[in-house]
């Protein structure tokens, strides 16, 4: 039911936001790919956009041995989200898109 999905949905960003702040990079990738997004929870999905971006480049940087090719394309499946948005308000966006491209570039 939607009621279910949007609670899981939420935990799943709860984790991921709490395991990327507390560096444990492992468990917030694992959230990243659990997360399922719908437009019934926009700014959950932001959210989850931006970490799940800065959790990619992290792993993309990481080692060569852990496919830092793949996850360059999520984080910039994600870049491209923020780029998106930031061309309907660049007010609200720019500083974490800013942010996202330092990171792809790191």
């Amino acid at each position: 039911s939607t009621g279910k999905t949007g609670v899981v949905q939420a935990i799943h960003f709860n984790r991921l936001f709490l395991a990327y702040w507390f560096k444990r990079y492992e468990e917030a990738a694992e959230m990243a790919t659990l997360y399922k997004s719908r437009t019934m929870m926009p700014l959950i999905d932001i959210y989850h956009a931006f970490y799940g971006g800065l959790t990619a480049f992290h792993f993309a940087r990481r080692s060569s041995e852990d496919g830092p090719e793949e996850w360059l394309r999520n984080g910039e499946k994600y870049l491209s989200c923020f780029k998106t948005w930031a061309t309907h308000s660049n007010w609200n966006w720019s500083n974490k898109l800013l942010l996202l491209e330092a990171e792809c570039h790191f």
